[in-house]
């Protein structure tokens, strides 16, 4: 039973675009491991309770995923777009699919609900079941949007139309260009070399005749502590290298003069982040931009109206931002990746954090009659790391997501612990058992105060 729960496990992970196996550099085979898909799963939000569960969980979850229309389609050369529809139970006569192209063409298809074919079985019955349909081409390349009308429903999915192939070359065809990494183009300007170099030198590739120019991936990286400039070590896939920025380029230093008097200075005596027959330096060359960009941020209520509206929208509309940014400060703060991370910061959330500290004051409460001294300070001062120095850290991400007086009211309760909590550590350091007990059980409904405040606050669901 056991190997046909796993079978159903990988077949589930497969159909929600988990990669269960992949083949190394020398030949040999690796398949994920039960324990990883399930904790894959449960990252990507699907809700099981272990092996059993977690292959008609998958299901579940992939057909509330899916919606009415699922998708994305794609669409290849000339062909027609085909997909599928599943239908609400009282099915409707018609219904109507209009393809929105990226130039704002609209393409209308009616179609008679009895004439789509069955495209498999549904969970509940033939009237549930998916229906397969029919876009004629030939489509124009290029991202668009499908949408669904039937009866009261409404759905939409991206499509995606694609060539066959790429650009085909004729016999005698040829097309050069040049593979350099950023940081070996020799910049010149005393600041390292940057996109800007980058595109200096497509310019003269063009010029001369070239089409092709390669480079080594750009995106984000440590480069403080921790150190790990690989470009094939990602910190994220979702975010880009600010090492290579061209600090030239930004428009802020035109209201920012301290960080252009900073550029300028750069230029003036330059440094050996790019200087021939040396090594690239990371840590040098990040020095100097981070210190320019932090100028530029720190100044920000300098910035002209319509930019400032425009940061603030950007960040409104893409709040991954905001998680990436409490991602890296927190991995500055401690000087290590996130594997080295104590729970709950690992895997979870501000307010997750303060309703494990809560947790784990109450846990030390209990034991602190017996515990050693030197054991209680040690756990008080992580403690007092994981809740006020963190959130106190995180202030201004926290402060812009839900306004001050909301933060506010989480750190009034925080810092009332923490004091408590400090007041606990000065007893143990004096062999005060009763005080030490005392302070940490007193600390502990403050705590739970402001893990319920920052779980009202920030939205996490109660656990």
């Amino acid at each position: 039973m056991t190997d046909e729960r796993t079978s159903e496990l990988f077949a589930a992970a497969r159909g929600l675009g988990i990669q269960t196996e992949y083949w190394d550099v020398e030949g040999g085979h690796h398949e994920a491991g039960v324990d990883a898909l399930l904790a894959v799963m449960a990252a990507l939000g699907v809700d099981h309770d272990g092996l059993d569960d977690a292959p008609g969980a998958a299901r579940r979850f992939a057909r509330a995923a899916a919606g009415r229309l699922p998708g994305p389609l794609v669409a290849w050369g000339e062909a027609d777009l085909l997909g599928t529809v599943v239908l609400p139970s009282r099915l409707p006569d018609r219904i109507r699919l209009v393809l929105e192209l990226e130039d704002g063409e609209r393409r209308v298809v009616d179609l008679v609900t009895a004439d789509l074919p069955l495209a498999g079985p549904g969970p509940d019955g033939p009237d549930e079941a998916p229906r397969s349909f029919r876009v004629p081409g030939p489509l124009p390349f290029g991202r668009h949007v499908l949408r669904l009308e039937a009866g009261a429903e409404r759905a939409s999915t991206a499509v995606v139309v694609a060539p066959r192939t790429g650009a085909t070359l004729a016999a005698r065809d040829r097309l050069w260009g040049v593979f350099s990494p950023t940081y070996a183009l020799p910049g010149g300007t005393g600041i390292g070399a940057h996109l800007g170099d980058l595109d200096q030198l497509a310019e003269q590739l063009d010029r001369a005749g070239g089409k092709v120019v390669g480079t080594l991936p750009m995106l984000a990286s440590w480069l403080t502590e921790p150190f790990d400039p690989s470009p094939y070590a990602p910190v994220s896939r979702r975010f880009w290298n600010e090492l290579f920025i061209d600090l030239a380029a930004l428009p802020e230093l035109a209201v920012v003069p301290a960080a252009a008097d900073d550029l300028t200075g750069l230029r003036a005596f330059g440094h050996a982040a790019n200087v021939k027959s040396r090594a690239f330096d990371y840590r040098h060359q990040y020095g100097y931009v981070r210190g320019v960009l932090e100028r530029v941020v720190a100044a920000r209520r300098s910035w002209p109206a319509t930019w400032s509206r425009a940061f603030a929208d950007h960040v409104a509309s893409h709040p991954e931002i905001t998680t990436y940014a409490r991602f890296r400060a927190f991995a500055e703060a401690r000087g290590t990746g996130w594997h080295a991370w104590p729970e709950p910061q690992r895997s979870g959330t501000i307010e997750d954090a303060l309703a494990s500290v809560a947790a784990q004051i109450e846990e030390l409460a209990e034991k602190a009659p017996e515990l050693d001294f030197e054991a209680i300070k040690k756990k008080v001062e992580d403690l007092n790391w994981l809740g006020a120095e963190r959130l106190g850290q995180a202030q201004e991400a926290v402060a812009a997501r839900i306004g001050f007086p909301a933060y506010a009211e989480m750190m009034g309760p925080l810092a009332t612990a923490e004091r408590l909590l400090n007041r606990a550590w000065s007893a143990a350091a004096d062999g005060h058992r009763p005080e030490t007990v005392a302070s940490i059980t007193a600390a502990i409904p403050y705590a739970k105060e402001a893990a319920e405040h920052a779980r009202a606050r920030l939205g996490a669901k109660p656990s």
